[in-house]
């Protein structure tokens, strides 16, 4: 029953969430190959699913837009992804970087590369969705990952709790 508390405190904070599925658009700006596209929408909708929720790709007209870029902005250097911030609110504009997260897990294998982009997807759509820039200890809310902790075996051991 671990995380269950998580996910209804989450779905009271963003009440449009209950039971409902969230639209999802995904911008490959990177430019990744469509299997790696395809396993990392696989991973995204499993994990999230697995979580609580359930979502739809299509576009991107009040979607939660996930873009994958190749490279983290300057300002943001190391970071393996970003939730986009207005004020105190998390909007539903979510950015994952492909070059550092190959760099991390060591290899841009499509398989592999799309698992852990999607993990870090879901670890900012748990910022979206909680509606807050703060980290758990463990799970895919913790602050910092490793590229093993990334290639965990199971999409159960990397949900939002």
């Amino acid at each position: 029953m671990k995380g269950h508390g998580t996910i209804l405190y989450v779905l009271a904070i963003v009440p449009e969430l209950a039971g409902a599925t969230m639209p999802v658009c995904v911008e490959n700006r990177a430019r990744l190959d469509r299997w790696t596209v395809e396993v990392f929408e696989q991973e995204l909708q499993s994990a999230l699913r697995t979580s609580g929720f359930e979502i739809r790709y299509g576009a991107c007209e009040n979607a939660v837009r996930v873009s994958i870029y190749a490279a983290a902005p300057e300002a943001a250097d190391g970071a393996l992804g970003a939730a986009r911030r207005e004020g105190d609110r998390i909007l539903p504009e979510i950015s994952v970087y492909s070059g550092p997260v190959g760099r991390l897990i060591g290899t841009g294998l499509p398989a592999l590369l799309g698992k852990a982009l999607a993990r870090v997807a879901v670890h900012e759509f748990g910022h979206y969705v909680a509606q807050t820039p703060h980290h758990g200890s463990e799970g895919a809310m913790a602050a910092y990952v490793t590229g093993p902790r990334l290639m965990a075996g199971r999409t159960r051991d990397f949900l939002i709790h």
